[in-house]
């Protein structure tokens, strides 16, 4: 699964920057939703874990539980309403289906990672100031 496990100092959350942005998103989701005693928070994580997971990501354009299941989720009241029109037939068409769609989504989804890399490293040498290597002021290396 390509997962490097890195050991860092203790108490330097710069080190994980994604978890911690995602925590941030997280409480911010759950702080809209919890009483005024904030007791009832663990009664809440469940849906609001749903509803980040269904939610459309910027850097991929996809909700990670498309990239997870191939299909978008559904909601009670997707269920209430019954079945969508496009359903597949045949177990056999259902998984044809699923794999052309994870196939078509990974790629997209590559490509729009691709796009926002590129967007953070634009706005990131807006700010960087340039310093000339040593080499090119005189003093090899």
């Amino acid at each position: 699964m390509a997962i490097d496990k890195i050991r860092t100092t203790a108490y330097q959350p710069s080190t994980y920057g994604g978890i911690e942005r995602f925590h941030g998103t997280m409480h911010a989701m759950l702080a809209k939703w919890i009483q005024a005693n904030q007791r009832d928070w663990d009664e809440k994580l469940p849906a609001v874990a749903f509803v980040y997971r269904a939610s459309e990501h910027e850097s991929t354009g996809f909700s990670p539980y498309f990239l997870m299941h191939g299909r978008e989720a559904r909601f009670p009241a997707d269920i209430a309403y019954g079945p969508t029109p496009n359903e597949p037939a045949t177990e056999s068409d259902f998984v044809a289906d699923q794999q052309t769609a994870l196939r078509s989504a990974f790629d997209l989804a590559r490509q729009q990672l691709g796009k926002a890399a590129c967007r953070r490293k634009h706005a990131y040498d807006l700010r960087a100031v340039h310093r000339p290597s040593p080499s090119a002021l005189g003093f090899g290396v």
